[in-house]
């Protein structure tokens, strides 16, 4: 029996990457997001199969849940290139504010008058569930037909909401630790905490630069960035600063090297290792599987017959994408290229992983009446990808009127 337990771990993570194996080929074949199919394998092998226990995996997820805030954070900024984002800077940063703060609204109206939560409490979840997911957008965006700047504005988006909902939790969570409710020390500790991270995250990135270009050719490039970045997050945390803003930055520089260099030199360049895009698009696969499996597990069979709890899950959900919607009018109104694919942009609002790692925070710091917070973030997660995968099929058989660069492949 105790060689049995022993070996238990290591049985549980190669059942998890062969599941997210599954789950690419799945998407695939039906270009139905994997999310789902990984949640109902989670699912299946626990609750309803038996045949794992979510409380062998308690000692390690709240490690691993830390570890996947960075590897998103640090793979955000890797995807981001200035020239994307100055060409779409007002089309991504715009539906980016427009989707997190209407979200947070919305969120915090339902949460506040329907389901009679505190005010922090209202705010923490509309924080939690107001980003879109790139783990989820990214591939499938990729996949479409539609236009390149439509393609550019929702990736931006899906990233930069992202990072607002994993600080703004963090900060959150924060102002309901404190004893007494301060807005400008708030505002300072906050400032103060980006700067650090900020700075750091450049000054290193500059120094690490140097380094890769006299390692380039080493097998081990990728694993000693993922060292720095880890290296980095924890020093900076340590400072009082922002270690997410710290590994995030640390991403954007390294992706985009040439220009932080050239403000210091204009004949240096940097082009950054494809190897570690590899290694860490290996890494960001064991991770986000991992996490959507384990969210599968997390699930109580009685969630299935808590009709109030489905019924609060669909109502918020319901909020969001009134609120998508009308982030979505409200540019198309003033950014006016992003018009004859509304409704893609309407639809592309799935929650995920940055959701789903953060849900898990305010209960580990021992925030009051926060232990629905995951079951309520399952549920959204669940209920916004299938939304999104029926506006995709709609608009993909014309059940939708939509340009023709809306079609899916």
């Amino acid at each position: 029996m105790e060689e049995i337990t022993l070996n238990l771990p290591f049985f549980i993570a190669g059942v998890i990457i062969f599941i997210g194996f599954l789950g690419t080929i799945f998407f695939q074949k039906t270009r139905i997001p994997d999310v789902l199919f990984l949640i109902a394998i989670g699912l299946i092998i626990g609750p309803l199969g038996g045949w794992i226990d979510v409380k062998q995996l308690d000692k390690i997820t709240p490690y691993f849940a830390r570890l996947a805030l960075i590897i998103i954070l640090f793979e955000g900024g890797l995807h981001l290139s200035f020239d994307s984002i100055i060409k779409y800077l007002v089309g991504g940063v715009g539906l980016s504010l427009a989707t997190y703060v209407l979200s947070m609204v919305s969120t915090y109206f339902i949460c506040v008058y329907f389901l009679h939560m505190s005010v922090i409490n209202s705010l923490l979840i509309g924080g939690i569930i107001g980003c879109t997911s790139p783990a989820v957008i990214i591939p499938l965006i990729t996949q479409m037909n539609c236009k390149e700047e439509s393609r550019s504005i929702i990736s931006i988006e899906s990233v930069v909401t992202e990072i607002f909902a994993i600080i703004g939790v963090i900060v959150l969570i924060d102002i309901s630790l404190m004893d007494k409710f301060r807005p400008s020390s708030i505002m300072n500790s906050v400032i103060g905490s980006f700067s650090i991270g900020l700075v750091a995250a450049i000054v290193i990135g500059l120094l690490w630069m140097k380094v890769l270009k006299n390692v380039k050719s080493s097998a081990l490039s990728y694993m000693t960035t993922l060292a720095v970045v880890l290296i980095l997050f924890g020093v900076v945390e340590m400072s009082k600063g922002s270690g997410a803003v710290a590994a995030f930055v640390f991403g954007l520089v390294l992706r985009n090297g040439t220009r932080f260099l050239r403000v210091f030199d204009e004949t240096k360049s940097f082009q950054l290792n494809g190897k570690i895009e590899e290694f860490h698009g290996e890494i960001t696969f064991f991770i986000r599987t991992y996490f959507f499996v384990y969210l599968g597990l997390l699930i109580p069979l009685s969630l299935f017959t808590q009709y109030d709890m489905l019924k609060n899950g669909v109502l918020i959900v319901g909020g969001l994408i009134i609120a998508r919607y009308i982030a979505v009018w409200l540019l198309c109104a003033i950014y006016k290229p992003m018009r004859s694919e509304r409704f893609i942009y309407f639809v592309m609002l799935p929650r995920g992983l940055a959701s789903a790692v953060v849900a898990s925070l305010p209960f580990a710091y021992k925030v009051p009446r926060t232990e629905d917070f995951v079951t309520y973030t399952i549920l959204v997660i669940l209920i916004s990808n299938v939304f999104m995968v029926l506006g995709i099929f709609a608009a993909e058989r014309g059940v939708i009127s939509q340009s023709k660069h809306s079609q899916l492949r």
